[in-house]
C-alpha cells in the first residue's frame, strides 16, 4: 500500500516576496546607501529589528532614479508599519499609521503616515523611536506583508 504524502502548504504570495527579497536586500541596501548615512541607518534598523519581534523586511520600490529603493518592514500575516529612506543629508523613518502614534512623529506624510528625518550625527532619541515602533507594531499599518 502506497502512502500519499499531502504537497506543504506554500506561503502566501506576499510573504514569499518579502522572504525573497527580504533581509540579504536590506543588508545590501544599508552597504550601498552614503557612507555619511550608513551607521545611523544601521542603528535604526537594528531598533526596528529589536522593536518589533518577528519583523520582515523587503525592499520595495526599486527605479532607475533609485536603483536602491526603499526598505521596508513589518509583520508577516499583517502589514508593513514602517519604512526608512536615504535622502540627501538625512535618513528619514516614515510610520504607516503615523498619525496615530502619540506623540505625533513630526512630519506629515500623506495620506495617514508621519515621519521623522535624522541628520546623521545628531542624537539619535533612541528611546522615542522605540515608543512609536511599539505602538506602530499594534496598528494596521500599509499593504499587506
Amino acid at each position: 500500500m502506497t502512502k500519499t504524502v499531502a504537497p506543504a502548504k506554500a506561503a502566501p504570495k506576499a510573504v514569499r516576496a518579502a522572504n525573497a527579497d527580504g533581509r540579504p536586500a536590506v543588508v545590501a541596501w544599508l552597504k550601498g546607501i552614503e557612507p555619511a548615512q550608513r551607521g545611523l541607518a544601521r542603528r535604526l534598523d537594528q531598533l526596528i529589528l529589536d522593536a518589533v519581534p518577528g519583523a520582515v523586511s523587503a525592499v520595495k520600490f526599486r527605479k532607475p532614479t533609485n536603483p536602491l529603493g526603499v526598505p521596508f518592514y513589518g509583520l508577516p500575516d499583517k502589514a508593513w508599519i514602517v519604512s526608512m529612506n536615504s535622502l540627501k543629508g538625512r535618513v528619514r523613518v516614515n510610520f504607516f499609521s503615523g498619525n496615530a502614534l502619540k506623540p505625533l512623529p513630526p512630519l506629515a506624510a500623506p495620506p495617514r503616515a508621519r515621519a521623522i528625518d535624522l541628520p546623521p550625527g545628531d542624537e539619535l532619541d533612541e528611546k522615542q523611536i522605540k515608543a512609536w515602533l511599539r505602538q506602530a507594531k499594534t496598528l494596521p499599518g500599509w499593504g499587506r506583508v
